[in-house]
């Protein structure tokens, strides 16, 4: 049912036309009192329109009313979550939960008593990683050094040049010899009957030279680390 409630304010209250007015009660046993929500500043002042004996505000429900009202869907929400959590907090679950509590427990325990352990193998984790860097910087720094080295103007390179000129050389010579001797000319007929096996022997150890010259081009080419800093196949660093 409806209830008409006529107010008498004082005039300088300003009431806009989109006050609200409400029935509130002091407690639940208390008095009841009117209670006017003020409008917004922009809002113009409430008038009496026509038909109308007195400007009428605009009402709501108290809030105990809206308490009253919701109280049905309140309790059914409440009984919901109270099955849930009973369907939740079942002896199976309890036991379940109670479990892994205590394992969490012993976990926790276990992880408490190897902190030491942990720490030292952080430590020796953080010294294999400087000493790491430090071998990479040296064999980074060993790499530069060979490509200085074996470059166009390394000392390696004009090594081997050196080498290939001088086995050139006694190439040459040996051939010239070998032409000299296989001419036989006659100025030289006294000569190659008194020292020919001796001139033949020097072309053979010419020969020899100019092959044990050749194949250590050929070995320098193919692995100049091994010629310089000798042993064997030169490996790269194995971590530990």
């Amino acid at each position: 049912q409806q209830v008409r409630v006529t107010v008498e304010l004082d005039q300088t209250v300003p009431i806009r036309a989109d006050a609200v007015a409400s029935l509130e009660f002091q407690g639940l046993t208390g008095t009841s009192y009117i209670e006017i929500s003020p409008g917004s500043q922009k809002a113009p002042p409430l008038e009496v329109l026509p038909g109308q004996r007195y400007p009428v505000i605009a009402s709501k429900p108290s809030g105990l009313e809206r308490v009253f009202a919701s109280a049905p869907e309140v309790l059914a929400r409440l009984l919901d979550v109270a099955n849930n959590l009973n369907a939740i907090l079942n002896e199976r679950n309890r036991t379940a939960i109670t479990e892994t509590l205590d394992n969490v427990r012993r976990l926790t325990g276990a992880a408490a008593e190897r902190t030491d352990d942990l720490k030292a193998i952080i430590a020796d984790a953080a010294v294999a990683m400087r000493d790491l860097h430090s071998a990479l910087s040296s064999v980074d720094q060993t790499l530069v050094d060979m490509r200085r080295l074996v470059g166009e103007k390394g000392e390696a390179r004009g090594a081997l040049q050196a080498i290939d000129g001088a086995a050139r050389k006694l190439d040459k010579l040996e051939t010239d010899l070998d032409a000299l001797v296989q001419e036989n000319r006659p100025p030289l007929h006294d000569f190659t009957q008194r020292g020919l096996n001796e001139l033949s022997q020097l072309i053979v150890d010419a020969r020899s030279l100019v092959g044990e010259l050749t194949r250590l081009t050929d070995e320098i080419e193919r692995d100049p680390a091994r010629f310089l800093f000798g042993g064997g196949r030169r490996e790269g660093y194995q971590p530990r």
